[in-house]
């Protein structure tokens, strides 16, 4: 039998998804997950359900589809 010791990373971004889960009730454990990495990757979460966006969004990094805007590519 194999045993896989997850890094430190790793747990810490679980415990962010956890605590995102736990601050902000009903949301799912892949949209937290989604917004988690967006977060810790200086990104944004673009997503169309207008409810997470209006339960989730004040913490930033997380934009409707329909009010993102693409980056525009440097010349």
């Amino acid at each position: 039998m194999m045993v896989i010791v997850p890094d430190a990373s790793v747990i810490l971004n679980c415990l962010d998804v956890l605590r995102l889960m736990a601050e902000i009730k009903g949301i799912s454990f892949y949209d937290a997950s989604y917004h988690v990495l967006a977060v810790r990757g200086d990104g944004t979460y673009v997503t169309a359900d207008r409810r997470y966006v209006a339960r989730a969004g004040r913490k930033g990094h997380a934009v409707l589809l329909s009010q993102w805007k693409p980056p525009t590519r440097s010349q």
